[in-house]
């Protein structure tokens, strides 16, 4: 709790003082934030000790929003020009998706239809190809540098991904953490070449996983999508089809008939 607090003020702190910080820090501010951003990863990474898996903690039918979840949905409705509106009044923001195989599926609302094992399956898959990949060790070394193992890297998108998608709050800083994580560990990942070898491990997890509803597939691309266009804004790189392969014009056609 104490850690968690000190972790949240200091994001306050860095979302206040960014037009009064110039644009690098100095080492001593880097390696502070690195230090309070791995000890609240230490935090996340000790819940899940002891459990048989993080897939097990929600069951199909389960839905809560998480941390990250509003914010996320936020990005959501301004990536696809939906007015900013109170989720009460626009059916689609429901944290419990349809059943109905013909209706759409929201990514916040994946977990309501799934539950978290699938999502759990798709990540450690995806990570199975990121530490094998041998045609890009500079990408690999984004993920092995941190130290932390790929268990580690595996429970931490879980928690943000599943945090995001209506499982809940699994994910304590939200948008902000990430965001702070990505700077902090992953600098060198966030261009153009890294999202677009991370995008092609990604649908290659994409294709080989039963998620457990054709639905899912679509709602996670659309997740993606929203989150890598955040990434490309902040990072300062182009997407298009160098990063997603296609069009993000098809991207944004596949999803305009549900908006």
């Amino acid at each position: 709790k104490p850690l968690t607090n000190i972790l949240i003020n200091l994001l306050d702190l860095l979302q206040a003082s960014k037009t009064h910080q110039p644009e690098h820090h100095t080492e001593k501010q880097q390696e502070t934030s690195k230090l309070v951003a791995a000890k609240n990863e230490q935090s996340q990474d000790a819940k899940h000790k002891g459990k048989s898996g993080g897939g097990e903690s929600v069951k199909k039918g389960h839905c809560a929003e998480g941390y990250s979840t509003r914010q996320t949905i936020e990005l959501w409705k301004a990536q696809h020009g939906v007015e900013q509106i109170q989720g009460d009044e626009m059916p689609s923001l429901n944290l419990k998706g349809s059943k109905d195989p013909g209706s759409p599926l929201y990514f916040w609302q994946i977990a309501s239809i799934v539950g978290m094992k699938p999502i759990e399956v798709l990540i450690r898959n995806f990570y199975g190809r990121v530490y094998g990949d041998s045609e890009d060790p500079e990408f690999l070394k984004a993920f092995t540098r941190i130290g932390k193992g790929k268990e580690g890297h595996i429970l931490n998108q879980l928690d943000f991904w599943v945090d995001c998608m209506g499982a809940g709050k699994y994910y304590q800083g939200g948008q902000d953490r990430i965001e702070m994580h990505h700077r902090c560990f992953a600098p060198q990942a966030m261009t153009q070449k890294g999202a677009a070898r991370w995008m092609h491990h990604m649908r290659g997890a994409l294709d080989t996983t039963d998620l457990g509803d054709p639905r899912v597939k679509d709602a996670i691309e659309d997740f993606l999508y929203v989150t890598m266009e955040k990434y490309a804004r902040q990072f300062k790189f182009e997407t298009g089809t160098t990063v997603y392969g296609r069009s993000t014009e098809k991207l944004m056609q596949k999803r305009q008939h549900i908006v």
